[in-house]
């Protein structure tokens, strides 16, 4: 008899009900793809077979970028990070997100030998379960992130589980880093500075995102409801499909105008995450591996002043001519789904421009915008 089961996955900015069976690929009596240690246990083997028939195949979960399957499975706002970022190397970024409750992961990186002598393996994606600012007696202040390997290999450094000198650590400091020694569970801590030695990448999957970076590390964060606004769009073939800036008809492209106001004299500048995503559906998502290749998607944002502050026809060519200065871009380098970028804005009006990176393409698109305040978007 075969059984059905129903999941939720997010995606394109709804939940998408996934009807499934219980039959599952094997090979020899074996899964094929993801198993659990516990051979009575499915929950992940289900979720994943979901998975795929949401995006047409297994081969097309390969090797995807963490924040997708974050985002996919809670809605939330993905941010992705590696070491040429600055955010990658801001401690503050990490700790506030563990705070907030963020899912977070990082990735090591790449080396010939997969099983690193310290006990981290190579191209490998971690969970973070914890980020630390631990004042330690004889020691000072210390910050540290806790960390998980699911296939439970151990880190062999220091501040790692067989650490001689956690001996050296009183009792009370002890209690501030649960830890279980003796237990190789894949779960230990680690300073930052090795972190950011050791790993390339970081993932945060925000469920609710609010303001990361405060003055004060210490202090408590007061939850608070962003306004999130949600824009779907397409580019069309001849019509407004212009392609990156660099190929001259970048004002071709959907352009959306947003307001932010000066509505708090204490503040300088508002927090923004534009989450820019196109939507793979038909031919071209079964068509492809991941993504397609050379396939690229981003934005640019630009201040708008003088007769372009209030001019309500799309901006032309002149105003995009080379040289042109932009307040931030995000995307156009990696053939990744979707392109994030967190900005500080001043009051003032901007223009929002989502763009492909070839001219001429159609595609669908689904931009999200998470602000402090209420900032309107035309």
């Amino acid at each position: 008899m075969r059984y059905e089961q129903r999941k939720r996955i997010w995606q394109y900015g709804h939940w998408v009900d996934v009807v499934i069976d219980d039959r599952l690929p094997t090979h020899k009596d074996e899964l094929i793809f993801a198993r659990l240690p516990e051979r009575s246990s499915f929950w992940a083997v289900l979720l994943e077979k979901a998975f795929a028939k949401l995006e047409g195949r297994y081969d097309a979960l390969f090797q995807g970028p963490p924040p997708d399957p974050l985002e996919n499975l809670t809605g939330g706002v993905a941010e992705y990070f590696d070491d040429s970022d600055d955010e990658f190397n801001k401690f503050e970024i990490i700790l506030q997100a563990c705070r907030m409750k963020s899912l977070m992961s990082c990735t090591t990186s790449s080396d010939k030998s997969r099983l690193q002598p310290n006990g981290l393996v190579a191209s490998h994606t971690y969970c973070i379960s914890s980020v630390k600012l631990v004042d330690i007696a004889k020691v000072g202040i210390i910050k540290l992130v806790q960390l998980r390997d699911p296939a439970g290999n151990e880190w062999k450094g220091t501040w790692s589980d067989y650490w001689p000198n956690w001996r050296n650590i009183n009792e009370t400091d002890k209690l501030k880093l649960p830890l279980i020694t003796n237990v190789y569970d894949g779960e230990f801590w680690m300073s930052f500075e090795d972190y950011k030695k050791n790993f390339s990448a970081v993932s945060l999957c925000h469920l609710n995102p609010v303001p990361l970076l405060q003055e004060k590390l210490f202090q408590d964060i007061s939850r608070k409801e962003w306004k999130v606004t949600i824009v779907e769009g397409e580019w069309v073939r001849g019509v407004n499909a212009g392609g990156q800036p660099f190929y001259g008809k970048f004002w071709f492209n959907p352009q959306y105008k947003i307001e932010v106001p000066d509505i708090d004299q204490s503040k300088k500048k508002y927090s923004l995450i534009i989450a820019l995503m196109e939507k793979f559906i038909g031919k071209r998502r079964k068509s492809r591996r991941r993504y397609p290749e050379g396939h690229t998607i981003g934005f640019r944002v630009y201040k708008l002043d003088g007769e372009y502050k209030n001019q309500t026809r799309p901006i032309t060519a002149e105003f995009f001519a080379f040289g042109r200065e932009y307040q931030v871009g995000q995307g156009f380098s990696t053939n990744q789904r979707q392109a994030v970028k967190r900005v500080e804005l001043y009051p003032g009006t901007y223009c929002i421009v989502p763009a492909l990176g070839q001219t001429d393409v159609e595609g669908k698109f689904l931009m999200r915008l998470f602000s402090e305040i209420e900032a309107p978007v035309k």
